[in-house]
């Protein structure tokens, strides 16, 4: 009896082993891709946001939908002293690249027409300014900011800084 219990506890400790050894690996491989999902850094925002593109392409492309009627988006455009800025672009992309801009006026409003239904990320820019995109971290991990367009309706007061 006592042979048989030394066998059943040899048998848990490289179950454990195993166990800890596969958290060991996994779990840095884990965290890279949870930081790679979420990281706020532009070179891997540019090569998340391919590597997204492609996986979509080749499940058999994006769900657009172009029977309903479009909608509009507007806001305003302001400088981190909450000044308006004239002449930025803010532009919104379709998933299947198609781009929706308009420009601010001088009190830095801009209405951009025409857009399908379907959830945006607003990005506006000029000349000698940082590009806006709002979004929103928390312990290190960024999520952007969408706004939702509805069919016939205008998503109102997204506003950039």
């Amino acid at each position: 009896m006592t042979a048989q219990n030394s066998l059943s506890s040899g048998q848990r400790v490289p179950k454990k082993r195993l166990l800890w050894s596969l958290l060991i690996l996994f779990g840095p491989l884990l965290l890279a891709l949870v930081w790679f999902g979420y990281g706020d850094h532009p070179e891997i925002t540019g090569l998340r946001n391919l590597i997204h593109y492609q996986l979509v392409k080749a499940l058999g492309g994006p769900h657009v939908r172009d029977s309903e009627s479009a909608g509009s988006i507007s806001g305003t455009i302001q400088d981190d002293n909450g000044d308006p800025v004239a002449g930025a672009i803010v532009l919104v992309a379709s998933p299947l690249g198609h781009t929706y801009t308009a420009g601010s006026d001088t009190k830095g409003h801009y209405h951009i027409n025409d857009v399908p239904p379907g959830r945006y990320v607003p990005v506006a820019g000029k000349r000698g300014y940082k590009d806006a995109l709002e979004q929103t971290c928390a312990v290190g991990l960024c999520f952007k900011d969408t706004v939702t367009v509805r069919p016939g309706r205008e998503a109102q007061d997204v506003d950039l800084t």
